[in-house]
């Protein structure tokens, strides 16, 4: 699934400690704040290849999951096994 750029926009201000006002039209980002970080094109092309890894990772991990119910029911009759492999999982898809 891929990051939109409203979302890697808004990432790259956050992580700046700071905010965006955009919208985005098509291709063309309209900014409402005059974009006083200077985000380009490359920062929010670059910031969407990350974060699409990052979202399929985690999409990943909640399917081998499975749901909590079924979660709470192996943990219940063994708490081992459920831990071996939810580690699995995570050593499959680890975080960046």
């Amino acid at each position: 699934m891929a990051c939109d750029k409203i979302t890697a926009i808004l990432r790259i201000a956050k992580d700046a400690g700071s905010t965006a006002e955009v919208s985005v039209h098509g291709d063309t980002v309209i900014w409402h704040d005059s974009n006083p970080l200077g985000i380009t094109e490359e920062q929010i092309a670059a910031k969407q290849a990350v974060l699409t890894v990052e979202q399929d990772r985690n999409l990943n991990r909640q399917k081998e999951y499975g749901n909590w119910q079924s979660q709470l029911d192996e943990i219940f009759h063994n708490i081992d096994d459920w831990k071996t492999r939810v580690q699995a999982i995570k050593d499959k898809y680890p975080k960046s």
